[in-house]
């Protein structure tokens, strides 16, 4: 079962004024309205690299995923690839977004909060948001790369009620994450 961070007593991150009524941001951009626990700590850099290369090909095998299915795509701001299960119908999907004007941790977390599906927890060190609307069938997981780019994974071998659902979502995401390299920031 996925651990759940508790929202409740967070203090508000100083920093820069905006707009007024806008919340507050810290050195780095990280809005003050977001609980902390969603700020990257380590971030990784997943910038020219392609959502079909996010895996290795032992990893989508260890993951029974059809390497040979492997589709990329476009979604909005988000590059996609796809894959079928050995043997099944049922697919995976990987979208990657590194493009800074898309949707972010943040304003998931602004979308999601209230929905009875969402659920905020770790992967690999990593703030995630659960944000699905099947909760027993499927998972879908946005996990912040850095605080600019994030990688959203919805996979399951079946479509059948399991325990915990988030499982196959949550390994493919920390593959993901132990393949990326550290975010060099520039210097200001």
């Amino acid at each position: 079962m996925a651990l759940v961070a508790v929202l409740a007593g967070c203090a508000p991150v100083s920093g820069a004024g905006g707009a007024p009524g806008a919340p507050t941001v810290d050195a780095d951009g990280f809005p003050s309205d977001v609980p902390i626990e969603l700020k990257v700590r380590e971030p990784k850099d997943a910038r020219g690299i392609g959502p079909c290369e996010l895996l290795t090909v032992a990893q989508q095998e260890e993951l029974g995923l059809d390497p040979s299915t492997a589709k990329s795509g476009a979604e909005g701001l988000a590059q996609s690839c796809f894959w079928y299960y050995r043997g099944q119908h049922n697919y995976a999907r990987i979208g990657i977004s590194t493009d800074s004007t898309a949707g972010k941790l943040p304003a998931l977390w602004r979308l999601f909060r209230d929905d009875p599906n969402y659920e905020q927890f770790e992967v690999a060190g990593h703030p995630a948001l659960r944000t699905n609307v099947e909760p027993d069938r499927f998972c879908d997981i946005t996990v912040a790369i850095a605080d600019l780019q994030t990688v959203v994974v919805a996979a399951t071998a079946d479509l059948t009620p399991r325990p915990d659902p988030c499982a196959p979502s949550r390994r493919m995401a920390e593959l993901i994450l132990s393949n990326l390299p550290p975010l060099i920031r520039e210097s200001r």
